[in-house]
């Protein structure tokens, strides 16, 4: 399967998911959840049967989230949209849901979608995520956001790079693959848009994570931040710091971190 082609019909579903933001009969779930579906009922079964290369039509594609308590279809949500090294962690905590109760975003970790998946499968999961948002919640597409840790954090730069003009922003929670000297075609949109990086102290990979986050700055990439997490190895941001890189990637605050 080719790649690009893929993505590119899977960008124009979720454009036209959001386009509509329709909520269910039933009324929306809030709290912490997790929920699935299948590629054939999430995209129908043509677009199913001509990515079955990838993803089985009749697989369940599954997601941990988080959707704030206030939630109100009259007020636009935004969304984080987040991938891991694990199948099973969706790389929320419980210990997020105040933050992101406060700051009026939903959080969709993909289930099944680890670093002993291939590249493709675990790119469509991530780029599938507002599709699947989109059925139930009215999404403000300019908060949507890809971030990811570990290899993830890889795979969601992947996508924050090739489809800026879906997701305006990224959280890479370790090192995340730089363009090298082939910039992408949308450079000038992912110019556009906001980026954190963070590491803890304790993580060897800090001086890459640190170069990571400085390749993006001179590339152009202006609102590039990196923030540093004392003692923290390869964890999860403590709730703190999720608060300060939702706040940067809203656009709301200036530097978060030093480095």
């Amino acid at each position: 399967m080719k790649l690009q082609a893929a993505l590119v019909s899977l960008v124009l579903i979720g454009l036209t998911s959001l386009a509509f933001g329709n909520d269910n009969d039933t009324g929306p779930r809030t709290g912490f959840f997790e929920t699935d579906i299948t590629l054939r009922e999430l995209i129908g079964a043509e677009n199913a049967a001509s990515f079955s290369d990838v993803i089985a039509p009749d697989e369940k594609l599954k997601w941990k989230i988080y959707v704030p308590k206030t939630y109100t279809p009259s007020r636009p949500v935004g969304l984080i949209a987040y991938v891991t090294h694990s199948n099973s962690w969706g790389g929320s905590t419980r210990l997020y849901n105040d933050v992101l109760d406060e700051k009026n975003i939903i959080w969709a970790g993909v289930i099944g979608a680890g670093s002993k998946k291939p590249l493709n499968a675990r790119l469509m999961r991530l780029l599938l995520t507002p599709t699947f948002i989109a059925r139930n919640y009215v999404l403000d597409p300019e908060r949507l956001y890809v971030g990811g840790n570990s290899s993830g954090a890889h795979v969601a730069a992947m996508l924050a790079t090739s489809k800026p003009q879906i997701f305006k922003g990224g959280l890479f929670v370790g090192r995340a693959l730089f363009w090298e000297d082939e910039a992408p075609a949308v450079i000038d949109l992912v110019r556009r848009n906001r980026y954190v990086f963070s590491s803890g102290s304790s993580n060897p990979d800090l001086k890459e994570v640190q170069r990571s986050a400085a390749a993006y700055r001179n590339a152009g990439v202006e609102h590039t931040e990196f923030f540093l997490m004392p003692n923290v190895a390869r964890k999860a941001p403590t709730p703190m710091y999720i608060e300060k890189a939702i706040e940067y990637l809203d656009g709301t605050s200036g530097s978060i971190g030093d480095e």
